[in-house]
């Protein structure tokens, strides 16, 4: 890039790490609600999107999940297997 767009550059990444990045990584960190939105919205950031998923709900008590949004090819890779993970865990989906 040339001297007169470094500044652009910058400013635009700087607004995708503050909007985009760092609230993602603020969710994964402290394990909180957000991080469920996070890995449904996009589950390819996760290489294991659904144990993620599973351990977040445990540490914050969520016991149901909407089916619609869980049972995405995404996130449920294996589905027998994945299912009895939900269940061993207490997680119901509607």
């Amino acid at each position: 890039p040339q001297l007169s767009q470094i500044e652009e550059i910058t400013d635009a990444t700087i607004k995708l790490l503050q909007q985009e990045y760092i609230p993602l990584l603020v969710n994964f960190s402290e394990m909180n609600e957000g991080l469920i939105r996070d890995i449904i919205s996009k589950p390819s950031l996760f290489n294991y999107p659904l144990p993620t998923l599973v351990f977040c709900c445990i540490k914050n008590n969520i016991k149901k999940l909407e089916k619609d949004f869980v049972l995405n090819k995404n996130i449920i890779k294996n589905q027998e297997f994945d299912l009895k993970m939900l269940n061993l865990a207490g997680i119901s989906l509607e």
